[in-house]
């Protein structure tokens, strides 16, 4: 008779690959603290940098151009959205008080009610009109430069890039936005709640690495400008180094009496 041969299996073990979570969450941290300290510094240095260059962009010489208009609203623009990150990442990390303290969520409430911070919302709502405007004025004037090396002659270009008229766009350009992101305020509740803040605790690395990358980009416009401008070199020069004045140089006329003799040869 053939014998019977029975198999048996190892039960197996739910602990047998011990995964080290610990260790992915320490290294998560320290990438994001690392860069939103680099981030933080270099927010510093922006706004320090756009504040003189908004100090150029606004000399009499250089409102003349429409290029150099929209570079103005650029610029406060990119003062206005890194205030504002800079204030939000270092409450973060406790080196400022938080003044819109609460949550966006809370669990409490129906599932048809959401709560809202007025102060954080119109910070985010401030920052997106910031950064789309940011981004449709650098097309501008890429759309600009485009037209004057294009049509060089033409009257409706040159109308179009006068100052008058950018003038009128970047208000057009910001207004379009205000509305776009602010339009659903009309929609809003005010009702009162009792304070229930929770805290949460959330690691954006891949966010935190971007956020100095845009940083960087407002941090450049200076001198992108000034090493790619002429003019935009000589207006910055002239704040930094004045100018000589000429002495004016005054010139007398003397006048002297010269007598002369004249000698006849004896004839």
């Amino acid at each position: 008779m053939p014998k019977s041969t029975t198999t048996t299996t190892a039960i197996p073990d739910d602990n047998y690959l011990a995964y080290d979570y610990d260790t992915d969450y320490d290294i998560y941290k320290t990438i994001y603290n690392i860069s939103t300290k680099t981030n933080l510094y270099l927010e510093i240095a922006t706004i320090i940098v756009n504040f003189f260059h908004l100090i150029v962009l606004l000399q009499k010489e250089m409102r003349l151009c429409a290029v150099y208009i929209f570079m103005i609203g650029l610029c406060i623009s990119d003062i206005i959205l890194t205030s504002i990150n800079f204030y939000n990442q270092a409450g973060e990390l406790g080196w400022l008080p938080i003044l819109f303290a609460g949550s966006d969520g809370i669990s409490c409430l129906r599932e048809d009610y959401i709560e809202i911070n007025i102060g954080m919302l119109s910070m985010s709502t401030t920052s997106q009109i910031t950064c789309r405007l940011s981004l449709w004025l650098a097309i501008l004037m890429a759309v600009i430069r485009l037209l004057s090396v294009t049509f060089p002659m033409s009257q409706r270009v040159k109308n179009f890039t006068a100052a008058k008229g950018s003038v009128i766009i970047l208000i057009i350009c910001l207004m379009f936005w205000i509305l776009y992101s602010t339009w659903q305020f009309a929609l809003f509740r005010v009702l009162w709640l009792p304070d229930n803040a929770s805290e949460l605790s959330a690691i954006y690395t891949a966010e935190s690495l971007i956020a100095v990358l845009k940083t960087f980009n407002a941090f450049s416009h200076f001198f992108v400008c000034f090493f790619l401008s002429s003019q935009y070199r000589n207006v910055a020069k002239s704040l930094i180094i004045p100018k000589k004045q000429n002495k004016p140089v005054e010139l007398t006329r003397s006048t002297s009496t010269i007598t002369v003799r004249s000698k006849t040869k004896p004839m």
